[in-house]
């Protein structure tokens, strides 16, 4: 197989360690909460994406760009939902209205990604497929089609609804939670900007995704709110909303 220089490469391979070992931290925890399933996902799905775009420009061959393409956008396509179930399950907003049918939120991404994988019977998700020569590398330029925009619409606004979440338990508990809302709305925030820009905005010709690359200020916020605001020690976003809620009595012991 024949390699080529890629000049991304690092800046790839640097977030996808990052969000990786934060992922795998989420998991060896002693004693996980309910939101460290969704939590370990959104880092595994953000890994997946900075090391398969990594990959995918190892080697000029367009077969070998066009099957990582379609890994990448596994991990694409399992952020959006993630993220939104892990901002209810953090402020509390709507949970238990969400939780109800939360295995259902999986269908929509599981049936795009389908549809992406017999796109070459359909051309719905790719219409086509171009390579591109700058710097020295050739890439891999995806032409789109409906159901990608469809996609993007889908996970724009549960993107976007999970952050509205997280800016309204900040803004409504600002002094008490800010470092925990903070470290989460900056690192989702982050990468959406980064993919608006190269979805919507003016990127050079043959310029690879740079939301993988952005996800390492993901990896520092989210580490910055695990580590220094303790968020996997307690959920205090969801605590005024569960306690209000409770029937019975509750009593607590201190050692």
């Amino acid at each position: 197989m024949e390699f080529q220089t890629n000049p991304y490469l690092i800046w790839q391979v640097i977030p996808g360690i990052i969000t990786l070992g934060i992922a795998l931290y989420i998991q060896n925890r002693p004693v996980k909460k309910r939101e460290s399933n969704v939590f370990s996902l959104l880092m595994f799905g953000g890994s997946l994406w900075a090391f398969a775009n990594a990959i995918q420009l190892l080697t000029p061959d367009m077969g070998w760009q066009r099957f990582w393409n379609g890994v990448t956008y596994l991990g694409i396509m399992a952020v959006p939902t993630s993220w939104f179930l892990l901002s209810v399950k953090l402020t509390g907003v709507l949970r238990e209205r969400v939780e109800k049918f939360e295995k259902y939120l999986w269908i929509p991404p599981a049936l795009l990604y389908l549809l992406l994988l017999t796109s070459g019977w359909h051309h719905l998700f790719f219409t086509s497929f171009n390579a591109v020569t700058i710097g020295g590398y050739v890439a891999l330029v995806n032409n789109y089609g409906p159901l990608f925009y469809l996609h993007t619409a889908y996970s724009y606004v549960i993107m976007i609804l999970g952050i509205g979440f997280m800016i309204f338990s900040l803004a409504t508990r600002f002094r008490k939670y800010g470092i925990q809302a903070y470290g989460l709305i900056i690192g989702v925030l982050a990468p959406l900007i980064g993919n608006a820009y190269f979805l919507f905005g003016s990127p050079p010709a043959g310029f690879p995704d740079p939301t993988p690359i952005i996800f390492t200020v993901t990896g520092i916020a989210f580490a910055w709110a695990i580590f220094g605001g303790h968020i996997l020690e307690v959920v205090p976003l969801a605590h005024d909303t569960i306690v209000r809620k409770l029937t019975t009595g509750v009593l607590v012991l201190v050692q």
